[in-house]
């Protein structure tokens, strides 16, 4: 029997919706129906901190986490190395890793497809020795980021929520200018003048952006060179259409470890849709097989 710990975050879009009226009894009786005890806690976001250092000193064998991917990457900078096993309950608007472990958005077949999950080791991501579970990005990116965290205390409703997400997108794509990037890997180095650099724990592929191997051993950058904003547009396009690794203007490396360096002693820099201003220069390097989480049993007919 499994001793499990929930910890819910209380502000996520998923419960301010109004689409889940019982968040604890589901899942209560979804593990209980298998043999495991489970202790729910809805959270305040201010206090998701102080919940996880809890549960990382707890006689808990498995952490629950259910919040976006900024909550999953804090619950792995503090339970990441301390052998109790991370399920993730997908509450936030893109939940990279979530998807990637075959855990469905809505909430009920969430919570059905992680009672029944099985524990795999996955790598993470290290920049400058801090974990990231899925994507660091800088440009482009950390000016979504930013956008985002001016709509982040707002109670929408979902289409409001995505159409702030969307909006955060426009103004980026506006407002993202040149800088000059160093990249460093295999004794090489590259200067590259860039308006976006996106940083991935192993590979992502296809129109919806998926991780097969979560334990491929590599950390990829992608450099999205600076160009016209029609060249810009043209490399939406081809995102959209999965086929942005063709693109003259994406120029793309893969390794175990490598440095960003650049003009500046700090950049913006957005690690799993959280903001930071990080020093440069930028380690960084994959951590392999470094957590153990659960990941969805496939289903009968996969």
């Amino acid at each position: 029997m499994r001793k499990i710990l929930a910890i819910l975050n209380a502000r996520a879009g998923t419960f301010l919706d109004g689409q889940v009226q019982d968040p604890a009894g589901t899942l209560q009786r979804a593990f209980a129906a298998r043999g495991d005890a489970i202790d729910v806690v809805l959270a305040k976001p201010r206090s998701i901190g102080d919940e996880l250092k809890a549960a990382r000193q707890s006689d808990h064998d498995t952490i629950v986490i259910g919040g976006g991917d900024g909550t999953v990457g804090r619950a792995l900078s503090i339970l990441g190395d301390s052998g109790k096993t991370l399920g993730i309950l997908p509450l936030g608007t893109i939940n990279i890793l979530a998807r990637d472990l075959d855990i469905p958005f809505a909430y009920e077949q969430a919570v059905a497809a992680l009672a029944a999950a099985e524990p795999v080791s996955i790598d993470l991501g290290l920049i400058n020795g801090k974990p990231f579970h899925s994507v660091c990005g800088l440009g482009y990116f950390a000016h979504v980021a930013r956008a985002r965290e001016r709509l982040r205390d707002l109670s929408l409703p979902v289409l409001g929520r995505h159409a702030a997400w969307a909006m955060s997108h426009f103004r980026a794509f506006r407002q993202s200018g040149r800088f000059t990037v160093t990249v460093e890997t295999g004794g090489d180095a590259h200067a590259l003048d860039a308006y976006a650099v996106l940083v991935t724990v192993n590979r992502f592929s296809g129109t919806d952006w998926r991780r097969h191997d979560l334990d491929g051993g590599l950390v990829e950058i992608h450099v999205a060179k600076d160009v016209s904003m029609l060249r810009r547009a043209m490399l939406g396009r081809d995102l959209v259409a999965g086929a942005w690794r063709d693109n003259p203007d994406i120029e793309t490396f893969a390794a175990r470890s490598f440095m960003i360096s650049g003009t500046r002693p700090r950049r913006w820099i957005t690690r799993d849709g959280e903001l930071f201003y990080e020093r440069t220069p930028m380690r960084f390097q994959v951590q392999p097989k470094a957590v153990t989480v659960l990941k969805a049993r496939p289903a009968p007919d996969a």
